[in-house]
C-alpha cells in the first residue's frame, strides 16, 4: 500500500539493516565453556552443557495403562470366565504365575507379569467373587505400556544447548539423574544513566521521571537465568560513568547500559566505550531503537541500549537477548513469523524495519488477526505490556490498511 513517499526522517545514511546487524552481533559471540554439575532442583533456567542420555529403557517393564485385569490374550476366548489369582499395585508387583483361565487385578502404572500381555478395563468386566467374566474380544498389548516404549537405552533425551524448564526437569528426574551438567551462569552488569531519572519510591521533582529500564532489563536477564549485577543509577558525569564501566567490565561477561548512546551533549556512554574499549556497531535501521551501541571492553561484551523505555525493551529483546543466549551456551531458535489479517490502519514511512506492538488472536476459523495496541511512541511502555506480539513491517513498507495481511512475531516467554 502506498500512502506517501515520505522517507523516515530517522533513516540517516550509515544505519545497519536489522538482519545484518543481528548477524554481525551473533558472529562476535563466543559460547561459554565452563561447565558445572548442579542439583536438579537448582537447574531451572540454566543451560544444559551436555546431552542427557538414558542409561536404561523407560518404562523398565511392561505396565498397565488402566485400572483393570491382566491376562494372557492367547489363552482367552470372548465370554470366558477367569479366576482372579492375585493383584499388582504400583510399587507392589504380583510375584506369582498367571495360567490359562486365570487373571490378576492390576492398577494403573503397576507391573504386568511376564506371562500376561493384555489388560482389560475394569468397566468392561463382571466380577462375581473373584470370578471375572469378559464378554469382548481382547487384542494383544491392549492398555499396556510396553517396556522401552517411552525411551530406549542410550537414547539422547535432552540435547545440550537448551534452557532447562520445568518440563525437562521432570524428564531428567525420570532418568534418575540427581545432578546435571550446565554452563556457568552468565554474569550481566546493568546500570541506567540520566540526571532526569530517580528510583521508584522517591518523590519526583520537576523534570524527573522514574527509572524503569534498569528494572525491565534486569527482569529479562533474570528470566533468562543470568546472574545480575545491579550497578544502580549513574549521573550524567563522564568520569563517574567511565569508572563504573571499567569496574563492571572486570567482573561481568556482559555490560548492559540504558541511555547516553545518542548524540546529545550529555550522552557520554558511546565516547567512553570508544576510549576504554571498542565500538563495533552503532545505529541500526530499526524502529523503535535506532541508537544502540555494541562493542566490548576487554573480554566483557557491551550493549548500550537507548534511553526510551520501549526502544530499550525492543532492542534488548530482538538484538541483545539472542546474543546473550548464544554467549550463555544456548542454541538459538529463530522466531516464528505468522501471517495475520491486520484489523488496524498502521502508519509507517519507508526506511527502517518497524516493530509495532499489537494484540494477536485467532478467529473461529483459525485465521490469525492482529490489532495495534494504539500509540506507538517509544516512551509508551503500555504498548508492549498490553500486547502479545510485534507487527513486523519491512523497511520499504509505507503503511498498512485494515484488512491487509501483515507478518507478526509473538512475544517469547522472556518478555511476556
Amino acid at each position: 500500500m502506498k500512502l506517501s513517499m515520505t522517507v523516515d526522517c530517522c533513516s540517516t545514511p550509515g544505519l545497519k539493516p536489522f538482519t545484518e546487524a543481528l548477524t554481525q552481533i551473533l558472529s562476535s559471540m563466543t559460547r561459554l565453556t565452563e561447565i558445572e554439575l548442579i542439583s536438579l532442583g537448582d537447574a531451572n533456567n540454566r543451560i544444559l552443557a551436555e546431552d542427557l542420555c538414558s542409561q536404561d529403557i523407560l518404562p523398565p517393564w511392561n505396565c498397565s495403562a488402566m485400572d483393570g485385569y491382566g491376562l494372557n490374550h492367547s489363552t482367552f476366548e470372548a465370554g470366558q470366565t477367569l479366576t482372579m489369582v492375585g493383584s499388582s499395585f504400583a510399587g507392589h508387583p504380583y510375584e506369582g504365575e498367571v495360567a490359562a483361565g486365570e487373571c490378576i487385578r492390576i492398577m494403573t502404572g503397576a507391573c504386568l507379569p511376564d506371562d500376561c500381555d493384555a489388560v482389560v478395563m475394569q468397566e468392561n468386566v463382571q466380577d462375581d467373587d473373584n470370578q471375572i467374566t469378559m464378554a469382548s474380544p481382547i487384542e494383544q498389548w491392549q492398555h499396556v505400556r510396553k517396556a522401552g516404549s517411552d525411551i530406549q537405552a542410550g537414547e539422547t533425551v535432552l540435547p545440550k544447548g537448551q534452557r532447562i524448564n520445568p518440563r525437562n526437569i521432570g524428564v531428567a528426574a525420570s532418568l534418575g539423574l540427581a545432578k546435571i551438567p550446565v554452563y556457568r551462569q552468565l554474569k550481566v552488569a546493568v546500570f541506567s544513566t540520566g540526571d532526569e531519572l530517580v528510583p521508584p519510591g522517591d518523590t519526583l521533582q520537576s523534570g524527573q521521571i522514574y527509572d524503569s529500564n534498569r528494572y525491565s532489563v534486569s527482569a529479562v536477564c533474570k528470566r533468562l537465568g543470568y546472574e545480575v549485577i545491579d550497578l544502580g543509577l549513574i549521573a550524567d558525569d563522564y568520569e563517574k560513568i567511565k569508572a563504573v564501566m571499567i569496574e563492571a567490565a572486570a567482573s561481568a561477561d556482559v555490560l548492559l547500559t540504558s541511555g547516553g548512546v545518542s548524540v546529545g551533549e550529555a550522552d557520554y556512554v558511546k565516547p567512553i566505550l570508544e576510549e576504554i574499549g571498542e565500538l563495533n556497531l552503532w545505529k541500526v535501521a530499526i524502529k523503535p531503537g535506532k541508537p544502540i551501541a555494541v562493542g566490548a571492553i576487554g573480554d566483557c561484551k557491551f550493549f548500550g541500549l537507548p534511553g526510551n523505555p520501549v526502544s530499550a525493551m525492543v532492542t534488548l529483546n530482538l538484538l541483545v537477548q539472542p546474543a546473550m543466549q548464544k554467549l550463555s551456551g544456548m542454541d538459538l531458535i529463530p522466531p516464528t513469523i505468522i501471517p495475520a489479517i491486520c484489523d488496524s490502519n498502521l502508519k509507517k514511512r519507508p526506511g527502517r524495519r518497524d516493530y509495532q506492538r499489537g494484540t494477536a488472536y485467532p478467529d473461529p476459523n483459525g485465521n490469525w488477526h492482529v490489532e495495534s495496541t494504539g500509540n506507538q511512541g517509544s516512551a509508551r511502555l503500555t504498548s508492549i505490556s498490553q500486547g502479545n506480539c510485534y507487527i513486523v513491517l519491512d523497511e520499504d513498507s509505507n503503511g498498512v490498511k485494515a484488512g491487509e495481511t501483515v507478518n507478526i512475531q509473538l512475544f517469547d516467554e522472556v518478555i511476556r
